[in-house]
């Protein structure tokens, strides 16, 4: 990614030292959705795609969005 911040999916997948068309197959969607994914391109992506992707690598689905595992500072969980 051009902000240098490393896609999580791009960032398992060279981890485990898979191939863009290896998670597609395991996750029985196309190598372009895995792509799409890894590039943020969400748009005519579905949240089953995602969560397919997701199982396939044995992960939460939320940890393949950029931002979206981790918390900013203050937002916990409000106290009443």
């Amino acid at each position: 990614m051009s902000n240098g911040v490393r896609n999580p999916l791009l960032a398992i997948r060279q981890a485990r030292g898979l191939r863009a068309i290896d998670v597609a197959a395991a996750a029985r969607v196309s190598e372009k959705t895995v792509r799409k994914i890894e590039r943020g391109r969400w748009t005519g992506l579905s949240l089953g795609m995602l969560v397919q992707v997701a199982h396939a690598l044995g992960v939460a689905p939320a940890e393949l969005i950029p931002g979206l595992a981790r918390r900013p500072a203050g937002c916990g969980r409000a106290r009443l």
